[in-house]
């Protein structure tokens, strides 16, 4: 006669063994670094739901990579000229006015009247108002704002004469308000600075700040402008003086301190977010700085680098090489592509490819775990799973207790 417990356990073993089924054949219950390089591939393929393209490397993709458009104000900022600075409101500015001959509008009175020479008077410092004007004597109220000290000088000049003998003046502004650039951040002398009619560009600015406290390449210039807020690099900028603009009144710039990274997840030993060094590293570098490859668990058939792109490179990479269905032209008008390189270490050609494949900043390195892995943690939890049944006398003990 059969006891309870034997009863019991031969009715709990089809059960166990088909949620162990279950739970094999479901994928979501097994903890992973994240998407195998099947998962990847066929997300690519639905490139208007996921929104990436996924591109398999090879010589062709490494010169096309390499060569990348550097960044450039320019591209959004291309009207720039030389900026002539102009009179604006609530600036203060000195006048002088000269006189030759005799019986000058603006002499002091004089109890003997000399038949020659030169006057010189200079009147008191004065405002432009809200409203654009100043008002001078014998010249009344006169517009300042949108001229230049010249402009102004002639202006005035125009007004004197008749009035005046042979009147000159000069224009000075003591104290400009308008023609300012703001810079802060990480810059030795934060402050506000007037731009002279020598047009200053943006690094001239930043040097009369004293430069920056930080590295250059881990430096972000912002620039917001009529609205509108660009960043770059600091480096790059210096890289390359001819991308260096004309700063505007009204500039407003500010460095901030952005540490390039890059960094490193799935089957590897060392996992994390690493900082990228100024000459940059290659894809196999950046894996050898994480510990190597888990020999265990790595897929090296699919080391995949995430990255957003310039359109421009996209457009270079051969179709071939293209495995989502997302044609370059797609993507053209965005400022950047999210995009998936995808590099085979497990080919000497692949090694290669990774030794030359150079990161960029903000990088994302990602090295999936083989599917035999997968496989290994599915028999695991069968094991555990129907152990209790298979387990004999052990077994029966424990089910008894649990009852």
């Amino acid at each position: 006669m059969k006891t309870a417990t034997q009863k019991l356990r031969r009715r709990s073993v089809p059960l166990l063994l088909f949620s162990a089924a279950t739970l094999v054949a479901s994928c979501n219950v097994i903890p992973t670094f994240g998407p195998h390089l099947s998962e990847v591939v066929d997300e690519s393929r639905e490139a208007e739901r996921y929104g990436f393209v996924l591109v398999n490397v090879n010589e062709t993709v490494l010169r096309a990579i390499t060569a990348i458009p550097h960044s450039s104000l320019r591209t959004f900022f291309p009207d720039d000229r030389a900026i002539t600075p102009r009179i604006g409101r609530g600036d203060i500015l000195t006048i002088t006015i000269f006189e030759t001959g005799a019986g000058e509008l603006f002499a002091p009175p004089s109890p003997q009247q000399q038949n020659y020479g030169t006057n010189v008077t200079t009147l008191p410092p004065i405002t432009v108002d809200p409203t654009g004007n100043l008002t001078l004597p014998f010249v009344g109220t006169i517009k300042a704002t949108g001229r230049t000290p010249m402009e102004l000088q002639t202006a005035i000049r125009r007004r004197l004469h008749g009035s005046a003998m042979q009147p000159q003046v000069l224009v000075t502004v003591t104290r400009d308000v308008t023609n300012v650039v703001t810079v802060t951040g990480t810059v030795l002398h934060p402050g506000r600075f007037s731009l002279s009619p020598a047009s200053e560009t943006l690094t001239q600015i930043i040097a009369q700040a004293g430069g920056s406290t930080m590295l250059a390449t881990d430096t972000v210039l912002q620039l917001t402008r009529d609205g509108r807020q660009v960043g770059l690099r600091l480096s790059d900028l210096l890289s390359f003086p001819q991308q260096d603009i004309h700063a505007k009144p009204g500039d407003y710039i500010n460095l901030i301190q952005d540490r390039r990274v890059f960094s490193v997840y799935g089957a590897v030993y060392k996992s994390g977010a690493y900082p990228l060094p100024v000459d940059d590293i290659t894809l196999a570098q950046a894996i050898s700085s994480a510990g190597g490859m888990n020999d265990a668990l790595a897929d090296s058939r699919g080391i995949l680098v995430f990255r957003y792109e310039f359109p421009e490179v996209l457009k270079r990479i051969p179709r071939g090489r293209i495995i989502s269905a997302a044609t370059p032209t797609d993507k053209s008008s965005e400022p950047s592509v999210p995009m998936i390189y995808r590099i085979d270490m497990k080919t000497a050609a692949g090694i290669f490819y990774a030794n030359a494949f150079r990161l960029r900043d903000k990088d994302l390195v990602f090295v999936p775990s083989a599917p035999t892995v997968d496989w290994e943690k599915y028999l695991d939890l069968f094991r555990l799973t129907t152990s209790p049944i298979l387990s004999g006398t052990t077994s029966a003990v424990v089910l008894d207790r649990g009852f």
